[in-house]
Parts: C-alpha cells; sequence; structure tokens
C-alpha cells in the first residue's frame, strides 16, 4: 500500500482522463471487488474531501452490499459515517481501482462493529501502460489487421498482437510487403479480440528492436501508442484484459 495515501487523491480523484477507465458492467464490478475481498487488499477511504482517510478491507461483497472493517481510530471511524460521499482506492494486479459509495452505515459482523455500504454502479481501474500489459494467450491470439496503403503496404496485412494495455499494444513483424518503422502513423488499423469484439484505432510506432522466439528464430517487434482510442474502446480492452486474468486464475486453481 501506498505510505502516503492521500497520493491517490492527487493522481485518481482528480484525473481528468478518468472517464476512460470507468468499468460500468456489474460482473465486471463484482469480480474485481471479490478479487479484493480474496487478497484482503488493503483500501484507504477518503472523505471530508480528501481530507481525512482510514485503512479497511472488505469483509463481504454481494450484489448490492458491501461490508468493511472497522478502522482503528473510533473518531475518524464515527466521522466518516458521518460523511456523504467516501471514495476507496486500492490495488489489484498493480492497477489503482478506485470507486465511490454515498455514505457508510455501522453493522455488526461477527459480534464486532462494520461498515456496510452500496456497492458501487461503476468502478475506476487505472490501468496505464505504466502500470500494467497484458501478454496475449498464444492459445487464443489476438490480431491486427494493417490497411493497404501506398505508404507502408500494398494489401491488407495481419501481424500478431503480442500484449495489449489501454496504452496500446507490442506487434510481431508483419509479413514481407510492409515496411514498418518508427514514428510511422497507421490509420484504421483493427484489432480483433477473441469473443469480444474489434478494436478499430490509429496506431503510432514508438520502438521497435529484434527479439530471439523459444524456437531460436529471430522477428522484429514493435510497441504502438494507440492515437484516437475513446471510452468506449477503453472499456473493451478492460474487459478484454479482465476476461484473460479470470481465465488464467481459473486454470491455474484446476477449475477449467
Amino acid at each position: 500500500m501506498n505510505p502516503n495515501p492521500s497520493s491517490h487523491k492527487v493522481e485518481l480523484v482528480q484525473s481528468s482522463d478518468a472517464s476512460k477507465y470507468v468499468l460500468n458492467s456489474r460482473p465486471e464490478i463484482l469480480f474485481i471487488l471479490r478479487e479484493l475481498l480474496r487478497r484482503g487488499a488493503m483500501i484507504t477511504a477518503f472523505f471530508n474531501e480528501g481530507n481525512d482517510h482510514f485503512l479497511t478491507t472488505l469483509l463481504i461483497v454481494d450484489t448490492d452490499t458491501l461490508v468493511l472493517d472497522w478502522g482503528r481510530n473510533e473518531e475518524m471511524n464515527r466521522k466518516a459515517l458521518a460523511s456523504r460521499k467516501i471514495v476507496f482506492i486500492a490495488n489489484h494486479d498493480k492497477v489503482k481501482v478506485q470507486f465511490i459509495c454515498p455514505g457508510l452505515k455501522e453493522v455488526q459482523f461477527l459480534g464486532r462493529p462494520a461498515f456496510r455500504a452500496a456497492t458501487p454502479s461503476s468502478v475506476m481501474r487505472l490501468q496505464r501502460r505504466e502500470y500494467y500489459r497484458l501478454a496475449t494467450p498464444v492459445s487464443r491470439p489476438v490480431k491486427c489487421m494493417i490497411p493497404a496503403s501506398e505508404r507502408f503496404s500494398l494489401r491488407e496485412a495481419e501481424a500478431s498482437v503480442l500484449d495489449i494495455s489501454n496504452g496500446g499494444v507490442a506487434l510481431l513483424a508483419p509479413p514481407e510487403g510492409v515496411v514498418l518503422k518508427v514514428g510511422l502513423a497507421i490509420e484504421n488499423c483493427r484489432i480483433v479480440l477473441p469473443d469480444m469484439g474489434t478494436l478499430h484505432t490509429a496506431l503510432q510506432i514508438r520502438n521497435a528492436f529484434d527479439v530471439t522466439l523459444e524456437n531460436g528464430n529471430h522477428v522484429r517487434r514493435f510497441g504502438c501508442q494507440f492515437t484516437n482510442v475513446d471510452g468506449t474502446a477503453m472499456n473493451l480492452i478492460q474487459r478484454y484484459i479482465i476476461r484473460v486474468e479470470r481465465d488464467r486464475r481459473a486454470k491455474e486453481t484446476g477449475l477449467v
């Protein structure tokens, strides 16, 4: 947990582009909250315009109700109960998570006091490139369709996506005949996310270098940045990442 909780507030609560990272799907919201519960993640609760805060953890996550641990400071607990808005901030897989509840009620949990709150209708999952990149599954490959252009390709080409984040993708070198270089801007690309949909975006190539695969083959890897992704596209990327993470954990635990 960040030793200075108020730094979360500065970065997240006041973020001008926060809407790009907001999840509104109830199943996705419950998945993230239950992951915080399962891991016993520490959550910082801010109130009084961010001037007061306390640490807590989730005890129960239901469709309509959350139960959170009682804080250590009784005076702070009473102030929180009197507040009309509580901002909760935590970390999930190195990604900062924020949600807001309109207020707290005191309840009993296993014979001791706890907080009850309504399950939030949205969760912000700040997932910038420097925080998290997802390696795409080999078994369900992600493809980027590069349109034909006089500048770099005489026909539409297909490139494999090695990893993806809210900031961009890494592409494996496309077939011969497609000339890519650092700084190149590519309009009207289509990234096909299996069982999720197609992401329409422009890409700008930011870096390129050679890598050696496990079979010994040498290939070219291109790091590309999204340049015109809107909130809808961001949500599609987040839903895809959440789904892949969930499937991987299910396989690791033997649930599938």
